[in-house]
């Protein structure tokens, strides 16, 4: 029996038989049970004539008559033949009905397409992905496309799912970079930037990046709101991070190149950090910042003054300092687009209580617009000369011109490269910036007002603020001497009306304020250095010490009066009395109202106190050495000064230690500066923001401290602060991949073990790791 069914495996090769076996069975049993013990003649049933040849079939018969065995095995022989008929032609019947299942589907998804039938062409394509799988990879791209075309947001989300479908089927070779780049616009332009983003990165996942004018355009969009902020500035980070690493493969050329794009084009990263400060993401901007420079970014007239607004926010004014000297060579005709840089310049003087380089700053402005004044009035003579003048000395006047007033022109197309940190250090960060050109400027609106440096006519003046906080800095410190010296070179470099001189000003509002000795003193010092002041301000001072009966210091300014040569013609008594008769009249003069402003501004600034030490500035100037250098013992120990003097330390001072401490993976001993700040939160002397939170929570996760990670979690879910799990997912699987991956409950040894594994468990549920190998 067993070679009957070999000889009938031989001969139905490729046929189904055994599906149709069982139906063979019922019906040919009875014609073979009779043949077999009857013993009739091979000519009673079929030969070989009848089937297929083969050496097989031969071997079977013998004596022209078939064995009891092969006589079964020769009946189903000959039924399967015809049954193998019939299924080939179902089997035809059944793939002619299935490719038009195949082609109707289709057909239906394409005219839902056409006709924009959304809802129809999303149940189609379902209906056919059931079936058959994804369609033609030109069909998927136009349904991607025209999705995204859809105004309704609801269409752009499920576009997105496409998306992430087509990466967990792992068929991201159906799509190309355009239509994942019109996904990506799309959901950036209608505020949706979670998926915006998502799409951007697995985009560089899978080494493929829209070109320049797509991705310039979807930052635009994400830098609109807080939420996109963030996530554009962890996306230029991981760029970044990618580049200065080195962690592309070879293979990705057309990657690289994609990426070069990005980084060499410095308005991506001017709206990003614009919209950090914005946003007052001041930690990610200096962290951007310090990877432009690591990779070479070169920065334009813009990032140079986002630059000084980052380093205001944060502190650092040496790095300003090393700027300066830069700026001040750029030609006075882009002053007021620096205006910003030098009010946070002289903003950070101020924050280190540095008086005499606020004065400095002041004093180079005045003299700068000056010499703005003096080329502007040299242009205007060349106008009303040309008319009058010939050929030759027209060229005489234009030479001398541009020999006077355009010796900027000189260094005009020039560059300068920084060095930012201090210079004893071993890796150094260098940035290049072309100060004079203005990429995309009216993308880039700063949403900051400069309050201490004001434009006058495209030239760079102290405001009045400015003029009360440098006064109110002298005055402190018991110099007034010297603040009159500084409105003496402000005279000479700004020569104005007696009356609306910035010295009449302040004398007045010191009158007001009742400091009379401090007028008097500055007018002794004025009049000394040969400044004239109008007689109404002697005047003033005059009435103000008969009102307080302060009888020898008006016989002194009376004196002081006839040296600077007022009212000589009138006696002692006669210049007393003209100054009671105007008691009570008020002065009519055409800036009388700056005179309140500035009164007003020396009272606030004479009351106003320190929030935030000088001495907190220094010091974590220190901190900031140290942690660049690697020392942090040295940084502790700054800190440990700061509490002893009994100073509070300030958002800047957390951000560094914790910085410092990532650097070097010390993990641990940022959970004991975690403990200081909860109970520094706790006590209300403490306010940190999300970025130290984001630093924090991050480098628990790194550590692999899942206890404070969901800790952090909580606390920031309950600030309504935005979470980029995209990012914390990537750091999970970068480090803790195989974390308990075969370790179960039942199996923990120890109760904190047990812990661990449900804090872990806890996490891998929050940021959405499925499965062993999550995309």
């Amino acid at each position: 029996m067993t070679k009957s069914f070999l000889f009938i495996s031989h001969c139905t090769h490729g046929t189904p038989w055994r599906a149709i076996f069982a139906s063979c069975l019922s019906q040919i049993g009875k014609r073979a049970f009779h043949l077999i013990y009857s013993g009739s003649p091979t000519t009673n049933i079929p030969t070989t004539s009848s089937i297929r040849r083969t050496p097989t079939s031969i071997s079977c018969l013998q004596n022209g008559y078939l064995q009891a065995p092969y006589i079964f095995g020769f009946l189903l022989l000959q039924h399967l033949i015809h049954l193998s008929r019939d299924f080939s032609t179902d089997v035809k019947h059944r793939l002619t009905g299935k490719a038009c299942i195949h082609a109707r589907s289709l057909n239906k998804l394409e005219l839902a397409l056409k006709d924009h039938r959304w809802d129809e062409a999303w149940e189609a394509f379902h209906d056919f992905k059931k079936l058959h799988g994804f369609p033609q990879q030109t069909l998927l791209r136009r349904m991607i496309l025209e999705l995204c075309y859809s105004p309704d947001a609801r269409w752009l989300q499920r576009a997105y799912d496409l998306v992430l479908m087509v990466q967990e089927e792992k068929r991201w070779a159906f799509l190309r970079h355009d239509p994942l780049a019109m996904v990506s616009l799309s959901l950036s332009r209608a505020q949706m930037p979670v998926p915006a983003s998502t799409v951007l990165r697995l985009m560089l996942e899978n080494n493929s990046f829209p070109p320049k004018s797509i991705w310039s355009a979807v930052f635009l969009h994400l830098v609109k709101s807080e939420k996109g902020a963030h996530v554009a500035s962890e996306i230029l980070i991981e760029i970044c991070e990618c580049l200065s690493q080195h962690k592309i493969s070879r293979t990705s050329g057309a990657l690289i190149n994609s990426l070069m794009e990005v980084y060499s084009y410095a308005t991506v990263f001017n709206l990003v950090l614009n919209a950090c400060l914005r946003y007052g993401s001041t930690g990610k901007a200096q962290l951007l910042l310090d990877l432009m420079a690591k990779i070479g970014i070169s920065g334009d007239a813009n990032s140079i003054v986002l630059m000084a607004l980052i380093h205001e926010r944060n502190g650092k004014r040496d790095e300003l300092r090393k700027l300066k000297k830069h700026i001040d060579e750029v030609p006075p005709l882009l002053d007021s687009h620096y205006q910003k840089f030098y009010d946070s310049l002289l903003k950070l003087h101020f924050m280190f209580n540095d008086i005499d380089a606020a004065s400095e700053l002041v004093l180079d402005l005045y003299r700068r617009s000056h010499d703005l004044f003096l080329s502007r009035e040299l242009e205007s003579e060349t106008k009303s000369e040309k008319s009058n003048v010939g050929t030759v000395e027209l060229c005489k006047i234009e030479s001398s011109k541009k020999d006077i007033t355009i010796g900027w022109n000189s260094k005009r197309e020039r560059s300068f490269v920084v060095h930012f940190g201090p210079r004893n250090m071993k890796t150094i960060l260098t940035m290049r910036f072309h100060p004079e050109m203005l990429q995309d400027a009216s993308l880039i609106k700063v949403d900051s007002t400069s309050e201490l440096i004001i434009d006058i006519k495209g030239g760079l003046e102290a405001s009045t603020k400015a003029l009360a906080m440098l006064f109110n800095g002298y005055q402190r410190l018991g110099r007034v001497d010297d603040f009159t010296k500084v409105l003496v070179s402000i005279e000479r470099e700004r020569p104005t009306s007696t009356e609306a001189s910035i010295s009449t000003q302040v004398i007045h509002a010191c009158i007001k304020l009742g400091w009379l000795s401090t007028a008097h003193d500055i007018i002794e010092d004025m009049a000394a250095a040969g400044i004239s002041l109008s007689t109404s301000l002697y005047l003033s001072l005059l009435r103000a010490y008969h009102i307080h009966n302060q009888w020898k210091e008006a016989k002194v300014l009376v004196k002081l009066m006839r040296k600077a040569g007022h009212l000589l013609s009138l006696s002692d008594e006669q210049v007393i009395s003209l100054s009671l008769s105007k008691t009570g009249a008020k002065e009519s003069s055409p800036r009388s109202s700056r005179h309140d402003t500035l009164t007003e501004l020396l009272e606030r600034e004479s009351r106003k106190e320190e929030h935030v030490s000088h001495m907190v500035y220094e010091i974590n100037s220190s901190i900031d050495f140290f942690c660049h250098a690697n020392m942090m013992d040295d940084a502790v120990k700054s800190f440990r000064k700061m509490q002893d003097m009994g100073l509070r330390p300030n958002k800047q001072t957390f951000r560094l230690l914790i910085n410092g401490y990532s650097s070097l993976s010390m993990y641990r001993e940022i959970t004991i500066l975690w403990g200081e700040i909860r109970r520094g939160i706790e006590d209300g002397n403490v306010q940190i923001d999300r970025d130290i939170y984001d630093s924090l929570l991050w480098s628990f996760l790194r550590g692999g401290y899942f206890e404070r990670t969901m800790e952090f979690v909580k606390r920031m879910t309950e600030c309504n602060m935005f979470i980029d799990k995209w990012k914390y997912k990537r750091e999970y699987l970068k480090y803790h991949k195989d974390l308990y991956r075969n370790l179960k409950a039942a199996k923990a040894k120890t109760e904190a073990q047990l812990n661990r594994l449900e804090h872990v468990r806890a996490f891998k549920r929050w940021v959405g790791v499925k499965g062993r190998y999550p995309y």
